[in-house]
Formats: structure tokens, sequence, C-alpha cells
């Protein structure tokens, strides 16, 4: 069941690093498409060292979500709006939420690896 719940996280995460390569491209095609695309036909040691750096900026820009939530977590608890919101568990909810950003930006990163990995044996 964890295993499950692990490879969902990695193929959201996988979906969501690609967002901004997406955007760039010239044709309309959706993030899923995208990434797809580019994982497909990675086939040599720059492919692989592109992902790389896409995997990486995404677990960046998901550790700086997780703080941002850590931040909201204190600012309810410092003014006590967590009572009258979620019933008393608005900062519990937030640093959950920022729990799973670190654990799919601790995903991006070990895809980051695995890519940086095969463009080491292609590059051999």
């Amino acid at each position: 069941m964890n295993h499950i719940k692990t490879n969902k996280i990695l193929i959201i995460s996988a979906v969501s690093a690609f967002v901004l390569f997406a955007s760039g491209c010239s044709e309309k095609m959706t993030h899923h498409e995208a990434m797809k695309e580019a994982v497909g036909q990675a086939t040599n040691k720059t492919d692989h060292e592109q992902l790389a750096a896409m995997y990486d900026e995404e677990a960046t820009r998901l550790l700086k979500k997780a703080q941002r939530h850590e931040k909201l977590a204190l600012e309810y608890e410092r003014t006590d709006n967590s009572k009258a919101i979620f019933g008393g568990d608005a900062a519990r909810h937030c640093r959950k939420i920022a729990k799973k950003l670190r654990e799919a930006a601790a995903e991006n990163s070990a895809l980051a690896k695995l890519h940086r990995q095969q463009a080491e044996k292609l590059d051999q």
C-alpha cells in the first residue's frame, strides 16, 4: 500500500516538474503530454541531464512551498485563528501539507539522481 502511495506521489511529482518546460513549448500540449514526451525521448546524456535539472527545480519549488505552509502554520498558532478554522486544526493541516510537499520534493530529488546516473552510464 505504501509503495502504491509512493508511486502516485512520484508520478504526480514527475508531471508537476515538467510545468515549466511544457509552458515554454511552441506547441500547446498538456503538461502530462510534455512530460511523457520528454521522458519517452530521453536517449542520451544531455536528455537525462535536462530531466535531472527539471526534477531538481521541482524539488526546490516544492521545498519553498513547504516552507510557506510551515510559516502559515505558525501564523495560525500565533493569531489563534486555528480555533476558528477547521475546528482548531488549521495549523496541523498546514503542517500536514508541508510534510507531503517535502516528501514529494524528496521523490523529485531521487528521480533527478536516477537521471544523473543514467547520464553517466551513457557518457561511458
